[in-house]
């Protein structure tokens, strides 16, 4: 794997390790909320494993990166954005549906950038874990969605 591609995949995992730590930090500040905060936490921690196995070369994944899909801008914008919402987070005037509405931009960001789509050139165990991905990121959506309307009501 080259340079570049490696650089990559450390910064997606990077990005859903902040994520997860953004879902975490909510969990425990909002503890009604709890199990949902922690099952998002959750995927976006396996979501990081699946990064550092292809990372660490422990799953065939030729052609993965592909510059097309993964660009480095979207990534570190993403990045940045939920560092900051985390730091927003700790303020005590940072309500239930403001960490909705950074969950909601976070997955539909997620979806929209097309991070996950699946390439021809990629393996048959590397598409199925990326659509995978991909049906869980819009699961999540979904979820989020469906907290925020239950909130807003």
């Amino acid at each position: 794997m080259d340079t570049q591609t490696t650089a990559i995949i450390q910064l997606m995992i990077k990005q859903e390790e902040a994520v997860q730590a953004f879902y975490s930090a909510c969990a425990e500040k909002f503890p009604p909320q709890r199990d949902f905060w922690v099952s998002l936490a959750m995927a976006e921690q396996s979501h990081a494993c699946f990064l550092r196995e292809i990372a660490e070369n422990r799953i065939q994944a030729a052609g993965f990166v592909d510059r097309r899909r993964f660009q480095v801008s979207p990534i570190q914008i993403l990045l940045v954005f939920i560092e900051k919402q985390h730091g927003e987070l700790k303020r005590p005037d940072f309500t239930l549906l403001n960490a909705l509405a950074v969950a909601r931009e976070f997955e539909n960001s997620m979806i929209e950038k097309r991070f996950f789509e699946v390439m021809q050139g990629d393996s048959e165990e590397t598409k199925a874990r990326l659509n995978r991905l991909q049906q869980e990121t819009t699961a999540h959506k979904a979820q989020v969605e469906k907290m925020l309307a239950t909130c807003r009501v």
